[in-house]
């Protein structure tokens, strides 16, 4: 009899232990926010009250938080760092390029380039020339590796809109490490 009961507390104290702990989680119920957005901007040169939809389309929709223009320039993501100088440098394999125009303006000319990185470890870099004398914009695309990381073995895809700057109206060739890509037509 001490032998069962013994073993209906040991398996009580187990099923106690590998039960989950109770956390604070959020209510299903929706809470009021201490916090408004606003939805008009006074200081905005314009009639007062003028609703932020119309000024920043998308700014505060709902569901996400106010993104706010600001003033400062980010450089793209293939840019090359200085750091790069401590990583390894290797070829990119590219296996979609073209040459296409901007539907902003001014209007510049934009290197669409896809391919494979063989790992996460590696970053993708790109350095645009100014034209030469013949009209001819070189790209020189490579990757950069840290020799010491260690990586998941997966290739990973990438897709790059590389600009090429805003240059004055003329025709220009577009290589890209040697190769001829194509020609764009500024006007």
């Amino acid at each position: 009899m001490k032998r069962t009961w013994m073993i209906i507390s040991l398996v009580a104290i187990v099923l106690t232990a590998c039960s989950p702990t109770p956390t604070s989680e959020p209510s299903a119920y929706p809470m009021e926010s201490p916090y408004t957005v606003p939805t008009t901007v006074d200081a905005y040169p314009g009639p007062s009250g003028t609703d932020v939809s119309e000024v920043l389309p998308g700014a505060c929709d709902v569901g996400k938080p106010c993104e706010w223009p600001t003033s400062e320039v980010k450089t793209p993501d293939y840019s090359p760092l200085p750091a790069d100088k401590n990583l390894t440098r290797a070829d990119a394999h590219i296996s979609d390029m073209d040459v296409v125009l901007s539907q902003t303006e001014p209007v510049q000319g934009i290197l669409q380039i896809s391919g494979e990185l063989p790992n996460p470890c590696y970053s993708l870099r790109a350095e645009v020339s100014e034209p030469d004398a013949d009209q001819v914009i070189n790209v020189d695309v490579y990757t950069v590796v840290d020799p010491n990381a260690i990586c998941a073995q997966v290739i990973k895809p990438y897709a790059k809109n590389i600009e090429l700057g805003v240059l004055p109206a003329g025709k220009y060739s577009v290589k890209v490490n040697g190769t001829l890509v194509g020609e764009i037509m500024l006007p």
